[in-house]
């Protein structure tokens, strides 16, 4: 009977060193690929720096702009708006006082001499009275049209004069109501000239000292005959603010 011998010990140490290369290899591959990475990655950030382009920079140039724009809104929201309500224009002064009389039926209206024309205002409103105005003149059945002044205060001493022109609008829109006949000016006076003396440097410090005065001189009691001058005063006065 015939029979094969094998070598056991043999293929026992064969199949140890197979295992040994393989693991030799994959712990050299485990070392270089980490080498490897670890040089790209060191490379690629060493190879950062802040440009125009950078998110950094960007960043910079968003917030600037944001402020750049908040800015402009906040001017925007502190402008002061009055509108002159014109329900007509004519170069016949006859016709414009033929307007004037229909107009006072429900309103006090004013005339306004600019060159060769004959301008009829209904009134001067703020940007929230306006609206009631308007649709007063729309049931009336009246054509008009808006001429907008508006203020930007840039120092103290335009705040000052949108504050004027909002007291001597409350009196006259006051006298306006059928029911009052007739209007203090004592505490408006009184107010007036405890006002801080401003920069009489300011583009528009005039009008301030014309806006003071005409209170200053304004009668003790202002009646609706009142009302037409006024107007008018104002405006010329907001006519001429920069």
């Amino acid at each position: 009977m015939k029979y094969t011998r094998y070598d056991m010990k043999r293929k026992n140490n064969n199949l140890v060193f197979f295992i040994v290369i393989i693991a030799g290899i994959l712990i050299f591959a485990f070392i270089a690929g980490t080498i490897i990475s670890n040089f790209f990655i060191k490379d690629k950030n060493n190879s950062i720096k802040p440009s125009e382009n950078s998110p950094k920079k960007n960043t910079e140039i968003i917030k600037k702009e944001t402020n750049k724009n908040e800015k402009n809104q906040e001017n925007v929201e502190n402008i002061t708006e009055y509108s002159a309500i014109q329900c007509g224009v004519f170069s016949n002064k006859d016709n414009a006082e033929t307007l004037k009389q229909e107009l006072n039926q429900f309103g006090k209206t004013f005339l306004v001499n600019e060159g060769d024309k004959v301008k009829v205002i209904f009134g001067i409103y703020s940007q929230k009275e306006e609206e009631k105005v308007l649709k007063l003149l729309d049931s009336k059945k009246k054509e008009y049209s808006k001429i907008k002044f508006n203020i930007q205060p840039k120092d103290e001493c335009d705040i000052q004069i949108c504050k004027l022109i909002d007291a001597n609008l409350q009196i006259i829109h006051k006298l306006d109501d059928s029911k009052v006949k007739a209007v203090h000016t004592n505490q408006i006076k009184e107010w007036s000239s405890k006002l801080e003396e401003t920069n009489k440097e300011g583009e528009n410090y005039k009008a301030l000292i014309e806006l003071k005065n005409n209170i200053n001189n304004l009668p003790k009691e202002m009646s609706k005959e009142h009302i037409e001058q006024q107007n008018a005063f104002l405006y010329k006065v907001l006519n001429g603010i920069k």
